[in-house]
């Protein structure tokens, strides 16, 4: 069964950078936005593979302006991985689920 995503806003985001909780995912998305209605299938696939491993989190950049402004989000979706409260890697764009598993194995094999 596959896992919920995380619903994080930049309050909630900064507090989990700040105490530093373990790996994080971190999708910028919209609802109006075909890609990232289509990612969401992955997210959740990885979000119950990775169960122990690595939170999985969506931030809505239409409700969430400060977020996206402070890691450069230009565009949706963009993922960005965090471990220890800092950026470790970025995926812009599209992307096949495979690509980011790629990212996650890269950053939890480390």
């Amino acid at each position: 069964m596959a896992s919920q995503l995380l619903n994080l806003n930049d309050e909630t985001l900064k507090t989990w950078l700040q105490e530093k909780k373990g790996p994080l995912l971190v999708a910028f998305w919209a609802p109006w936005s075909g890609p990232c209605t289509v990612l969401e299938a992955a997210l959740k696939e990885i979000a119950s593979d990775y169960n122990k491993r690595l939170t999985v989190a969506r931030l809505n950049v239409d409700e969430n302006a400060h977020a996206p402004a402070e890691y450069g989000v230009k565009s949706i979706p963009h993922i960005l991985i965090f471990e220890q409260g800092k950026v470790v890697a970025t995926i812009a764009g599209p992307q096949p689920k495979v690509k980011i598993v790629e990212a996650v194995e890269r950053r939890l094999s480390s």
